[in-house]
């Protein structure tokens, strides 16, 4: 398989929410220290998240997530940039327009000691090759790096047999949001789905939409239902479960 195997691994309520105000509960909070424990025993080589999901975690962005773009740029060829590929891990940003503003090109330590695992794992900028000429050299000057998967549009097939083959990911941990993982399932690029299943209901609002592991972007029609196959089911205290499913050939 010239590809990572690519594990989607989430936190739900007993609801199917991926967020909510379960997260602001006591046993909300162990289960999200809980998901980092077993995202470390997974042992992946790099995990991914989407743009959104990175502009929840402020401490690693630049104050205002507004990057200093340098002026007078010459024109970058669109070809990928590899900053690190010694990297003991990394952690790949799905920024196709290059909005993101990073604080390092690391992760780094928010004000909880929750993602502290995560720290120091490389950075991966995912682009389409309709980005300014200056946000790659801000990238550059950043020393994060970035490949190309597509020229509008990612392909995220291309983007994965990318990630094999220049940085070596061999297990990729893919970690949302909701549509993220929805077009990686209905690309078949999703072998394994692992869940933590807090047992907690969170109800939500009716003002807010719910969020779930698997979304349908506006833009997408209905999708063929996949089969999965239960591979190993654990039980966590007398609080939740670990479920790890493998899709079906």
């Amino acid at each position: 398989m010239n590809r990572p195997y690519i594990t989607c691994y989430m936190l739900n309520s007993l609801d199917g929410k991926i967020i909510g105000e379960y997260f602001n509960t006591e046993r909300g909070r162990e289960y999200i220290a809980k998901y980092e424990q077993f995202h470390d025993r997974m042992d992946a080589k790099a995990c991914m998240f989407g743009r959104v999901t990175f502009m929840d975690w402020p401490w690693q962005l630049a104050p205002g997530n507004k990057p200093e773009l340098p002026e007078n740029v010459p024109h970058i060829d669109r070809t990928d940039y590899v900053a690190d590929v010694e990297a003991d891990k990394y952690c790949v940003a799905i920024d196709q327009s290059g909005k993101l503003a990073w604080g390092a090109n690391v992760m780094l330590r928010g004000s909880s000691d929750i993602y502290t695992n995560r720290v120091g794992d490389h950075i991966i900028s995912v682009l389409t090759e309709k980005v300014s000429d200056a946000y790659l050299q801000y990238l550059r000057n950043m020393k994060v790096s970035y490949i190309f998967g597509g020229k509008e549009t990612l392909d995220f097939k291309l983007v994965v047999e990318k990630l094999y083959a220049l940085f070596g990911i061999d297990h990729l941990l893919l970690e949302g949001g909701g549509h993220l993982n929805g077009t990686f399932i209905r690309e078949g690029l999703v072998d394994e789905y692992t869940v933590l299943l807090v047992a907690t209901v969170d109800g939500g609002s009716p003002k807010e939409p719910a969020k779930t592991s698997f979304e349908a972007s506006a833009n997408q029609g209905a999708m063929v239902p996949v089969n999965f196959t239960v591979k190993k089911v654990e039980k966590i205290d007398d609080t939740g479960l670990l479920m790890t499913f493998t899709k079906n050939k």
